[in-house]
């Protein structure tokens, strides 16, 4: 075990004692390990969704959550993790009950012991997002992301369930949505104007990318790609220490894209595409991007909520051959919208070259469909 330092973004510095798993022996993994979370579509639907004009919007954290896991079974193997508080001091050895931070399956073993609770409590699970959970009887849903949990229903049966919770576990206080209260979930920020209308963004984690590589003054740019000129200048390939900056770059564009910047999905696939090999080139294009988002971080969606039917509309379309100097796959992208604000998209290269027009057009089609039907399915 180790101990892991952090300042926190509220100015709490908290130290927190870890396993390293990588030091894990084989034998102590007796199932999967990877815990469900919700959906990135489920989360937007969570919040744009139709529905009740008094659901509200609430978030919480289950403090220390994978030490509150079930403790490990009676016919499971006995476990030791070793600690030294200095390099001087002699070491000492604990036997575990049960998962700690820094265990391979402490996710896994903590969504175990939430899920049965949840169930208890009259939820049901959604059968295409495990990490959703559904009450008939109160209308209440749930967004689960291991130990962070996103709520919407109404206030009465809100408060009701955050006492059950409390009884069971550990929590933190409650956090909920108002005109003057915006929500933290999974770094992406949720506010509401008086008006009914709701937004996500998420200006803070495009401000830590930024602040992580050193942008400093940049015009402010429109578009952050508008051909392939820069990423196709210079096929000289990076050396180790800047392909691994630049691959951390890409990481940190897939989570904007992920969270609500739609409009950076066909950029991030572009530069993704370079990940196992990164050029100057593409470095030169990664730095275009950079500016635009800096220029860009108060991006949002949203719209009100409204009562009624939810609405959608899919979009599909597709470049054929369009990076023509990189190869001749073209690339497909959609979007889908609910009430008229979006809720998932993608963009990737086709896996094939599509020798028409019309095929590449049909072969993006045909991936919009699929997200549609999985999106509508976890609806409803």
């Amino acid at each position: 075990m180790r101990m892991i330092m952090k300042a926190k973004r509220d100015g709490r510095k908290k130290g927190r004692l870890v396993l390293q798993g990588f030091m894990e022996p084989s034998w102590w993994r007796t199932g999967p390990t990877d815990s469900p979370v919700v959906a990135s579509s489920s989360i937007k639907t969570l919040v744009f969704m139709n529905g009740h004009q008094m659901d509200v919007l609430s978030s919480v954290d289950i403090e220390v959550a994978f030490l509150q896991a079930d403790e490990f079974g009676p016919d499971e193997p006995t476990r030791y993790a070793s600690y030294k508080p200095h390099p001087d001091s002699e070491e000492q050895f604990y036997r575990m009950l049960g998962p700690i931070y820094g265990s391979r399956d402490a996710g896994m073993r903590f969504y175990k012991t939430m899920k049965p609770w949840l169930l208890s409590q009259g939820f049901a699970m959604a059968e295409n997002d495990p990490g959703l959970f559904y009450n008939a009887s109160t209308g209440m849903r749930i967004g689960m992301h291991v130990d962070d949990l996103l709520v919407r229903g109404p206030m009465d049966a809100t408060e009701e369930f955050y006492a059950a919770l409390r009884d069971r576990f550990e929590i933190q206080t409650p956090t909920y949505l108002t005109p003057e209260n915006p929500l933290e979930f999974l770094g992406i920020r949720i506010t509401m104007t008086s008006e009914g209308e709701y937004y996500l963004d998420c200006e803070v984690a495009a401000t830590d990318l930024l602040d992580k590589v050193g942008l400093g003054m940049v015009r402010v740019l429109k578009c952050p790609m508008p051909t392939t000129v820069e990423i196709a200048s210079d096929p000289a390939l990076l050396e180790a220490d800047a392909a691994t900056a630049y691959r951390s770059m890409v990481g940190g564009l897939n989570y904007l894209v992920c969270a609500v910047r739609f409009d950076l999905a066909h950029t991030a696939s572009r530069l993704g595409q370079f990940s196992a090999n990164p050029t100057v080139g593409a470095q030169t294009a990664m730095k275009r991007v950079l500016a635009y988002v800096a220029g860009t971080k108060s991006f949002k969606i949203g719209g009100p909520r409204k009562s009624g039917p939810d609405s959608y509309d899919i979009y599909s379309d597709s470049d054929h051959a369009g990076d023509k100097v990189l190869g001749t796959r073209s690339q497909s992208g959609m979007i889908i919208t609910m009430n008229g604000v979006p809720v998932h998209w993608r963009s990737a290269k086709q896996p094939k070259t599509s020798v028409s027009v019309a095929a590449a057009e049909i072969h993006a089609l045909s991936d919009a469909v699929q997200h549609a039907r999985l999106l509508m399915w976890r609806c409803d």
